[in-house]
């Protein structure tokens, strides 16, 4: 397993997990005819950074990414555990009670509907401090002009806005964990306002949506990172590939980056990690699960 071949996490005041819409491996480095590059900010961060290559295995669609980092345990192959009134959220080897055990205010945060995965209640259970999805950001009064925009049948929150509110979350006094599921790169990739559109400006097909969506998510990735609180540890992944033949030189993986935020970054020739393994999500998980327990969840992604 990748907890077995890299070393554990070291915790930070501040730490934020991102899990990035559909952020396909195969985007990184991407280049056009014109050789523009599709992600420059990630390209710069992964430079910076140490990162894996894991392949996309998502079972159930990208809830049961998230469900497996949060409860520290393998996913379901039949059923996302949020679905299952019984499933017992409330037992202590979740991320969050891990981490409020260490001192750290948990966050949850996520610009569309809780009821979407039933993702609200089960989070409550798990024990965050504070669970922030749509309805909830709506009664703050929403996050800033043009914060949200169509999804689906309704609306939801641009990623900018919700990585912008997670950097100011961070800038609390005190430990934080705070945990975002990103939404703007959200199949059939269409929930992009036409403003944000920069890449393609006229985009005619599927896959040039695809691209003006990864590239805006890598513009708000930008702008967070300078946002974030010096010292911040970010770890960043994909919940699974776009599923692109344009993107498919590399195989259908998706990403998991690692860095502490320290200043400018600095690219390195060779950034560590191991991207020639197969990983799974349950390896991402059980990596950090090593934040608050030796070992990770190893023994239970068995």
């Amino acid at each position: 397993t990748l907890t077995d071949l890299v070393p554990p996490l070291q915790p930070e005041e501040n730490i934020i997990i991102l899990q990035v819409e559909s952020l396909d491996y195969g985007a990184l480095n991407w280049t056009d005819e014109q050789g523009r590059p599709l992600t420059p900010f990630l390209n710069k961060l992964t430079a910076a950074s140490t990162y894996h290559r894991v392949i996309s295995r998502s079972r159930l669609g990208s809830a049961s990414a998230d469900c497996s980092v949060l409860m520290q345990e393998a996913v379901n192959r039949k059923i996302i555990p949020y679905k299952l009134s019984t499933y017992p959220f409330e037992r202590e080897g979740s991320l969050p009670r891990l981490a409020k055990a260490d001192g750290y205010r948990t966050t949850a945060l996520h610009g569309f509907d809780g009821n979407f995965f039933n993702r609200k209640p089960a989070y409550v259970r798990m024990g965050f401090d504070e669970v922030l999805f749509k309805e909830d950001l709506d009664a703050r009064g929403g996050l800033g002009a043009g914060d949200r925009h169509k999804f689906f049948s309704t609306y939801g929150y641009l990623d900018r806005a919700v990585l912008n509110l997670a950097a100011d979350l961070a800038a609390r006094p005190g430990k934080d964990l705070i945990f975002v599921i990103t939404l703007t790169n959200h199949t059939p990739w269409e929930y992009l306002p036409e403003s944000e559109q920069k890449y393609f400006p006229q985009p005619k097909d599927k896959f040039q949506n695809f691209a003006n969506s990864i590239n805006y998510v890598d513009r708000c990735l930008e702008e967070f990172y300078e946002r974030a609180p010096e010292g911040t540890l970010l770890l960043i992944y994909g919940d699974h590939a776009a599923v692109f033949e344009e993107l498919r030189a590399g195989g259908d993986f998706v990403p998991y980056i690692i860095l502490r935020k320290e200043g400018r970054l600095t690219a390195r020739k060779n950034p560590p990690g191991i991207r020639d393994q197969n990983f799974s999500l349950e390896d991402i998980s059980s990596h950090i699960g090593t934040l608050f327990k030796p070992g990770g969840a190893s023994d239970q992604m068995q």
